[in-house]
């Protein structure tokens, strides 16, 4: 069994150049520090981190890991996962070596939270920013992760 978590970036502003540049707000910095501390106390680590490239994905990542003790430079951050479809995470996830048993995806909607949906089979599920899914997935190897194979983490106290 592996466990995932996906996480929905933090609040950002809209005011940027463009909408890749687009930077963390005063809460979003806020926001994400304090999920990166719930995930510490649940979780403790991560053995993989991937996250969109985009300015705001990057920096949640960042204060996440701060918060996990997490090495910065151990982040996978990835081109493909900015306004990414579900397949695109899907592979990206897939592609995780099966030495990681637990690994965290940031990234964006709708992309994230039809992740969400599409793991567990179900729908309505709409992640707000800095909101997180937790999920116990049952698969042995990343390759194998596919839609249905997921249900919540039974041991998140949230």
């Amino acid at each position: 069994m592996m466990e995932l978590v996906l996480l929905r970036h933090a609040h950002a502003l809209s005011e940027a150049r463009s909408d890749f540049e687009r930077p963390l707000s005063v809460r979003g910095e806020h926001d994400a520090a304090q999920v990166g501390a719930l995930l510490a106390r649940e979780f403790g680590s991560f053995d993989a981190v991937v996250a969109s490239s985009a300015r705001r994905t990057r920096r949640t990542a960042e204060l996440v890991c701060n918060a996990l003790a997490y090495p910065l430079e151990r982040i996978s951050f990835e081109d493909s996962a900015y306004e990414a479809s579900t397949g695109t995470l899907l592979a990206l996830l897939q592609a995780l070596p099966d030495t990681c048993r637990r690994a965290l995806l940031v990234a964006h909607n709708p992309g994230i939270s039809r992740l969400g949906a599409l793991l567990l089979q179900r729908g309505g599920i709409e992640l707000e920013p800095a909101q997180f899914l937790p999920l116990q997935v049952d698969i042995a190897e990343w390759s194998a992760l596919a839609p249905g194979c997921a249900r919540l983490h039974a041991g998140m106290s949230r």
